[in-house]
């Protein structure tokens, strides 16, 4: 697809989100027995002060706002990823009007982020906002946050994560 040819073509950044992976699935773990929606997993992991998410309890969960270091497109990006690599799962479920509404639940790979002591690795890649074409002479792997070959010098990753594993290095 055109996606991926694009990030063939540019030079991306691969972002280890581990450690907030970890955190998201605890956050959503703390509250299981909620139907959460992605937006309020979302809303709840940046640390959104809502009403819903009062109600729904994430407010008091040591892992709530544990992405508020996260530019928001990170944050969603890395729910995505923690559905598509079965972390987290989506379940259609009847509402009373008869329409479906998709919630989120513990995927079945859950356990391993929630109690593994040293969880799968979470790094997704990022095209390199100077969107240089790889080879284009800039230096490889220069990103503070860049883990491996493919980061364009200078150019940065969406905003990046605060403490996570690749700025601990």
């Amino acid at each position: 697809c055109d996606n991926c040819a694009e990030m063939a073509i540019y030079a991306c950044d691969n972002i280890d989100l581990t450690t907030f992976a970890v955190k998201a699935v605890k956050l959503l773990h703390s509250v299981e027995r909620r139907s959460v929606s992605f937006s309020q997993l979302c809303q709840a992991f940046k640390g959104s002060n809502n009403k819903v998410v009062r109600q729904m309890g994430f407010d008091r969960s040591e892992f709530f706002a544990a992405g508020k270091s996260l530019d928001a497109k990170v944050a969603e990006r890395l729910i995505q990823e923690l559905v598509l690599r079965g972390f987290l799962a989506e379940e259609s479920r009847e509402n009373g009007a008869g329409y479906n509404s998709e919630y989120i639940i513990l995927g079945r790979l859950s356990r391993q982020l929630l109690e593994g002591s040293h969880p799968p690795a979470v790094i997704i890649p990022f095209r390199s906002k100077s969107r240089a074409p790889r080879g284009g002479g800039a230096a490889a792997g220069n990103h503070p946050r860049a883990i491996g070959a493919g980061g364009a010098a200078g150019a940065s990753a969406p905003r990046a994560p605060q403490g996570s594993a690749a700025e601990e290095d």
